[in-house]
């Protein structure tokens, strides 16, 4: 992630914790201490124009506004959550994160907008018989 020159790795964990490490000073953002973002373990992290998009094995998709001053939300109001069938293996954005397509390993595809809070199942579960 890059913001004014300031150049970030962002690490999720297994427990659906996050924290951020700026490349430039080689130091964790608040000392390395993990930040709640999401339930389950992080699959997908997509950042784009002051906003993060988040996936994880619960099919929970998290969306919130992020910041120099603030790399993660504070508390859950900030956070915008749409939810699928399964857990999340593919996520694609558009330019400002407001929409895009998930696909899930029991074979959902959603389009999701999180301007208008909605997700569409396109998909639901492919067999060959």
């Amino acid at each position: 992630m890059n913001q004014s020159g300031t150049y970030f790795a962002v690490l999720g964990a297994s427990d659906g914790s996050m924290t951020a490490y700026d490349l430039n000073t080689n130091q964790f953002l608040d000392g390395g201490v993990k930040k709640w973002c999401i339930s389950g373990e992080i699959g997908h992290a997509r950042v784009n124009h002051h906003s993060m998009v988040i996936a994880s094995s619960t099919g929970t998709i998290a969306r919130f506004d992020i910041s120099l001053a603030s790399m993660f939300p504070q508390d859950n109001q900030h956070v915008q959550i749409l939810r699928a069938d399964g857990p999340v293996v593919a996520l694609a954005m558009d330019d400002l994160n407001n929409e895009g397509i998930v696909g899930t390993s029991y074979g959902g595809l959603y389009y999701i907008n999180f301007t208008e809070r909605l997700n569409i199942r396109i998909v639901n579960k492919a067999y060959n018989v």
